[in-house]
């Protein structure tokens, strides 16, 4: 992750660093509708309500949804453009650096996995850093604010809420720990469908005229199964 982050520029450091301000603006309005929900509830279960004294907090509810809406919005394409920023710096740095290999390298590496490694790899990166890192910012926030502002009230509540955060975090754990043996797997399926594809097209010639067309296809079937079922099961 160091090695990627590297890549960022500090123009994309600033856009970044924006972007996460306004994440963690937008979780807080997310967790003042609870809130104005609980005020509206109190003044209905009161018995005196009036339609101003439950509008007030209805037109507050409002307001933050929609203000987070923005901020949503507003985060997104920020976050975006970064991953975009980043994603690119990636690309020619990949690139720059495979001119520097040897033949010797080259063979070793393969032209399939290279062309995976530009292209794949670094997709994968930018939906990452486009979609996770607003989980990643955001989850914590919201899963400390909630487990503050019940800490005051029931202790059993506290506890329940600790405990689920606990748990997701270690179910969390264990996902990543199984899905990623088989991201690396699926890294060698996708780098053998690509060495496949290029080796039918530069041959093509070849394969019709000796019409081996069933052997390639094949091949190629077998690939593709082995990618499927590493794609179900991650």
């Amino acid at each position: 992750m160091k090695t990627v982050l590297r890549y960022i520029n500090k123009k994309n450091i600033a856009l970044l660093a924006i972007g996460v301000i306004l994440i963690i603006a937008q979780a807080y309005l997310e967790l003042r509708i609870p809130d104005q929900v609980a005020r509206m509830t109190q003044i209905l279960q009161s018995g005196n309500a009036s339609v101003n004294a439950v509008l007030t907090p209805g037109i507050v509810m409002l307001s933050c949804a929609f203000a987070s809406l923005v901020l949503c919005g507003i985060s997104g394409f920020i976050i975006a453009q970064t991953a975009s920023g980043l994603a690119t710096n990636l690309r020619s740095a990949v690139f720059n650096h495979t001119l520097d290999f040897s033949l010797e390298e080259i063979d070793r590496f393969g032209v399939s996995s290279l062309i995976t490694r530009c292209t794949q790899d670094i997709q994968m990166i930018q939906i990452f850093f486009t979609t996770g890192l607003q989980l990643l910012i955001k989850a914590p926030f919201l899963a400390g604010i909630a487990i503050y502002k019940i800490a005051d009230k029931q202790i059993e509540w506290t506890i329940a809420t600790s405990v689920a955060v606990v748990l997701i975090l270690a179910l969390t754990t264990v996902l990543i720990l199984v899905c990623a043996p088989k991201m690396a797997l699926m890294q060698r399926y996708t780098d053998n469908m690509n060495r496949l594809a290029k080796e039918h097209v530069s041959g093509l010639r070849v394969i019709h005229a000796f019409k081996s067309y069933g052997f390639h296809a094949a091949r190629f079937d077998a690939a593709n199964l082995d990618l499927k079922k590493t794609n179900s099961q991650t």
